[in-house]
């Protein structure tokens, strides 16, 4: 699975955890059948997501102009990967090119137009992962001026945070996929790591 950063926004306050994969959530219920347990460890949430299914670089595709548009297409794709066993869904979301460079502001077509599949994926009763992808290493890579690196970093994830603060606990949020950072050494990644998602 490889080692991922993941964020979960729960109460109005942002909770950062480091590890395999994914985070505890702030209740305990049910949704068709599938427990969520209260207070559980990221290893034990993780534990059960699953089967999980990955919808790759679907907001890279040109699907988000298309398919992802209808919801009678998404609500089908969904039923689809459900029939093959799959219990989660995992998001990769590559945020650089929909929002301002300068004022970090996520284009809200882009924004809603995510939102609306995690809200049929959670209908369906799949606990969804949304993350940050090749923005690791489209922007987020560069050391160069790393205040600013923070500062964009923080100011997208606020909004997501933000917009997808009143969904249900099936949703839970991976802070960066495959974190990196260009000349740098291990030990000196991990420490802009702890920087960038403390």
């Amino acid at each position: 699975v490889g080692e991922f950063v993941t964020m979960k926004f729960n109460m109005r306050k942002v909770i950062v955890f480091a590890g395999f994969l994914f985070l505890l959530l702030g209740c305990n219920f049910t949704i068709k059948g599938q427990k969520v347990y209260a207070q559980a460890s990221a290893k034990e949430y993780a534990t059960s997501l699953e089967n999980g299914y990955n919808l790759g670089n679907t907001f890279e595709s040109g699907m988000e102009d298309t398919v992802l548009k209808d919801e009678a297409a998404v609500r089908q794709m969904l039923t689809n990967i459900k029939s093959q066993g799959f219990t989660s869904l995992r998001i990769p979301i590559t945020w650089i090119g929909h929002f301002n460079t300068e004022t970090y502001v996520i284009e809200p077509d882009y924004i809603e137009q995510i939102g609306l599949v995690v809200r049929l994926a959670v209908e369906e009763g799949f606990p969804v992962v949304i993350t940050m992808y090749n923005d690791s290493f489209e922007w987020i890579c560069d050391t160069s001026d790393f205040d600013a690196t923070l500062a964009r970093f923080q100011g997208v994830w606020l909004q997501i945070g933000t917009y997808f603060k009143d969904y249900s606990d099936f949703v839970s949020f991976e802070a960066v996929n495959t974190p990196y950072f260009k000349d740098k050494t291990q030990k000196q990644q991990l420490k802009l790591l702890k920087k960038l998602i403390r």
